[in-house]
């Protein structure tokens, strides 16, 4: 079989350590679109670990055989042999040519929603946003999705408030079992590595999961608000009181990624690639600052964005362009999941019940 045409990737310095655990699913009762999905995604493309030779063949001959590499960091990054969410009866794709990723991320969000289904049905449909374009790469207006690991989800509301995308989250129009099902599934039993939420949110979702019983110094290891744990998984950033940005590690994929960099190479399917980062300016923020932030000068910032002195506005967000490659991986570290002590509040939280269709 003839070599793919080359697969033009951008620049991503990915380094993380530690062991790496096989991939995991969630078991939880599944519709039947649900369980038609997974089987589509989650199939191992091999029954048995390749050897690095037999590696490089496969990138050479047969390129598909491999199965999904995430490459790269997820703000430059790149996906190879993506798959692309499949529509299903609990979710609905806001845009679904933007909506490929690799069969974990696709597997593990499955998973998490149907689990908040068997919870609380029925509940209304989860609005899908971006995940990844079929190859990665930039993907406006977000820094990041680029590498297939990343998800923009809505929250849970109340069908008296007209649930759907984009819709602030607050405490009337939130509900707070069903948002608080799908974060503990996320957390605990997915490789989730974050998920954004505003803090006013996650102020609503702390107190719910007190509330029902949750361990309190679990919680304080999984928020950022009210926490002085140093890498909290549920963060605060801006914009995220319409939506919930989840981003998971790829044991396979990732590691994939490592392992067939050096053959990637030689058949020259990673390139160099031209793009644009997007970023939203704070306050006192310089033009100096951004470009020292990004590895580029103060003249190529003002020239994409028509700027005249080197004052950025607050809120304002500004086009970076940046030329790079993938870089090589020395090894790829999944950390542990952070599971609440035992016995913790987690048949506590499952008990409680919400109304029916997702009202509260």
């Amino acid at each position: 079989m003839a070599a793919p045409a080359a697969i033009e990737l951008v620049s991503a310095d990915l380094t993380v350590q530690g062991d790496l655990p096989a991939a995991a699913t969630l078991s939880v009762p599944r519709s039947e679109a649900a369980a038609t999905a997974l089987g589509a995604v989650s199939a191992a493309p091999t029954d048995e670990p390749l050897s690095d030779d037999e590696i490089a063949r496969r990138v050479a001959e047969d390129l598909s055989s491999l199965g999904a590499m995430s490459l790269g960091r997820p703000n430059a990054g790149a996906i190879i042999n993506a798959v692309q969410m499949p529509e299903g009866e609990n979710w609905e794709l806001v845009t679904p040519y933007r909506s490929w990723a690799t069969p974990e991320t696709v597997g593990y969000l499955i998973a998490a929603i149907e689990k908040v289904n068997a919870q609380f049905p029925p509940s209304h449909k989860l609005y899908i946003g971006h995940l990844s374009r079929e190859h990665g790469g930039p993907l406006r207006p977000h820094r990041s999705h680029q590498s297939g690991r990343d998800v923009d989800t809505s929250y849970y509301y109340r069908l008296d408030r007209n649930p759907g995308w984009y819709q602030r989250a607050s405490a009337y129009t939130l509900d707070l079992p069903r948002t608080w099902a799908l974060v503990r599934a996320l957390v605990t039993e997915t490789d989730v590595e974050y998920l954004f939420i505003d803090r006013s949110v996650q102020r609503l979702l702390k107190k719910y999961a007190l509330e029902v019983g949750e361990n309190r110094a679990w919680l304080d290891r999984i928020f950022q608000l009210g926490s002085r744990e140093p890498e909290p998984i549920i963060r605060h950033a801006w914009g995220h009181v319409t939506h919930i940005h989840v981003r998971f590690h790829n044991p396979q994929a990732q590691q994939l990624g490592v392992r067939a960099y050096d053959a990637l190479r030689a058949q020259r399917l990673i390139g160099s690639k031209f793009g644009y980062a997007r970023y939203r300016a704070e306050g006192g923020e310089t033009l100096t600052a951004m470009a020292k932030r990004y590895g580029t000068t103060d003249e190529i910032i003002a020239r994409a964005n028509g700027l005249r002195n080197i004052r950025l506005r607050a809120g304002r967000v500004y086009s970076i362009p940046y030329r790079g490659r993938v870089r090589r991986v020395a090894e790829v570290v999944i950390p542990s999941r952070r599971q609440p002590p035992e016995p913790g509040g987690a048949s506590r939280s499952r008990s409680v019940a919400a109304p029916e269709g997702g009202g509260r």
